[in-house]
């Protein structure tokens, strides 16, 4: 993120509207976590507490409920963070 308006927020895009109960966790390399949101629309811009954290590699899940079927959908991946 370097404020010039192109991949300066991560977010995620769902394909169809049937999760309930959505939570994304993101977390440094420590296993902190850094960032939480239940919003489907949510923006992570690179902080944690106001500040910006390094360049680096961030890893985050997604957890849910399909409203449909019933089952927990669970996914994971990384950020490579640059600055």
């Amino acid at each position: 993120p370097n404020n010039d308006g192109i991949n300066d927020k991560f977010s995620v895009s769902f394909n169809n509207n049937s999760i309930d109960k959505y939570t994304i966790r993101i977390f440094n390399r420590w296993g902190e976590t850094l960032f939480t949101s239940n919003d489907l629309n949510f923006e992570w811009d690179g902080t944690y507490e106001g500040e910006e954290v390094p360049s680096g590699v961030y890893i985050w899940r997604i957890t849910g409920k399909d409203i449909f079927f019933d089952n927990v959908i669970e996914k994971t991946g990384h950020i490579n963070l640059i600055r």
